[in-house]
């Protein structure tokens, strides 16, 4: 009897042990991933977004990236803010300083490859993940049954588990946007029988030069000069009046006596009307004592204007960080160029090959690194350079 009850106290105790050990060790695990997405673009670029729950007692935890090769690199926590990070090969150690909430993002391009217009997306993962392939590909080969499969809006979406996975798929081939057909010139009507043709040429009586768009006139007939300053009209026989109307220049009429069947050719010089000048205005005269003191302040407040309104120069932004990117030093440049201070929507404009999260991580990494502010204005975000 006493040696059961002895054998069943060393059993429980064995299995409370067994339960401490358990928590202790789910307790101390450096994160959890709670979700993992993987968005491919038609070019072969791959988006990775992880989101982690962290273990709030750990200063830095160690993560396993999918590829070595990465960019545009993005850390925050459950506030937005930016995280430190130091990248080891396929490994990422994050400063999480007692944050609950951790999501990595960066872009790779070495999970894919394009054969013969087939591309290929190759990788292992220890984690659940979502793959989103570009719109309207047609997979053509799996090397395992992934979880479950779907279409949002013609694109489809993977749901696989921790593994090796190999995915093959092609591409629909975009047509080029035809080219506009010039519109057919419509012939020039011929002129009835029994009637006469006046044609002629418009020029600047200053410049010699052909006058476009000018309206001539000739007894209810109109017609504009073209391009050359030329014109033609058609008209019953007999005698007329033309006109040549033009904002800017004195109207000029001749004379023409179309009684013959035939073409008449009347030529036109027209002088463009000149704005008078306005009188000058009356100087008034300053006394010399007040003159010296206004020329001081004026000099002195241009100087402090100028030196308070200089404009960044991007150049001695670019010379004081070596480190800066291409694309870094592109948009340093615009916003330069555009005095300092621009919206995001107007840097998304002007880069359009850049994906609206390559600038939005773009700009949070200039603004680490002091050299930009980031200010909400409504419902956009204004970009400034700092000085």
């Amino acid at each position: 009897m006493k040696r059961n009850l002895a054998t069943g106290l060393l059993t429980a105790v064995c299995v409370l042990m067994f339960v401490c050990l358990s928590v202790v060790s789910v307790s101390e695990q450096e994160y959890y991933v709670d979700s993992m997405e993987l968005t491919v673009y038609r070019d072969g670029l791959v988006q990775v977004a992880q989101a982690m729950t962290v273990n709030e007692t750990y200063p830095a935890i160690t993560v396993s990236l999918l590829a070595s090769a990465v960019e545009n690199v993005i850390v925050v926590d459950e506030n937005n803010l930016i995280l430190d990070y130091e990248i080891m090969g396929s490994n990422m150690t994050v400063y999480a300083l007692g944050a609950r909430k951790v999501v990595i993002e960066y872009d790779t391009v070495s999970l894919t490859r394009k054969e013969a217009g087939v591309w290929t997306l190759a990788f292992s993962t220890p984690y659940n993940l979502t793959i989103l392939l570009p719109g309207e590909s047609t997979i053509i080969y799996l090397n395992q049954v992934p979880t479950a499969i779907s279409t949002i809006d013609n694109t489809t979406v993977l749901q696989l588990f921790p593994g090796q996975w190999e995915i093959s798929y092609v591409l629909p081939i975009i047509p080029p946007s035809p080219s506009p057909t010039p519109p057919t010139p419509s012939p020039s009507p011929s002129p009835p029988p029994g009637t006469a043709t006046v044609t002629g040429t418009v020029e600047d009586a200053k410049t010699g030069l052909p006058v476009a768009g000018a309206t001539v006139e000739c007894n209810g007939y109109q017609t504009s000069t073209g391009s050359d300053g030329t014109y033609s009209l058609s008209v019953t026989g007999g005698a007329y009046l033309v006109t040549v109307r033009m904002n800017g220049y004195e109207t000029k009429t001749v004379s023409v006596d179309a009684s013959e069947e035939k073409m008449y050719t009347v030529d036109f010089s027209i002088t463009p009307i000149e704005s008078p000048s306005p009188p000058p205005k009356p100087l008034i005269p300053i006394p010399l004592e007040y003159l010296v003191p206004i020329i001081l302040v004026a000099v002195v407040g241009g100087f402090f204007l100028l030196r308070r309104r200089r404009p960044p120069s991007a150049e001695r932004i670019l010379k004081e960080h070596l480190e800066l990117r291409k694309e870094d030093r592109d948009v340093i440049r615009f916003i330069t160029e555009r005095g300092g201070r621009v919206l995001e929507a107007e840097i998304r404009e002007e880069f359009p090959d850049l994906p609206r999260t390559t600038v939005w991580r773009l700009l949070k990494r200039l603004e680490k690194m002091d050299m930009v502010t980031v200010k909400k204005i409504g419902l956009q975000n204004q970009i400034e350079l700092k000085k």
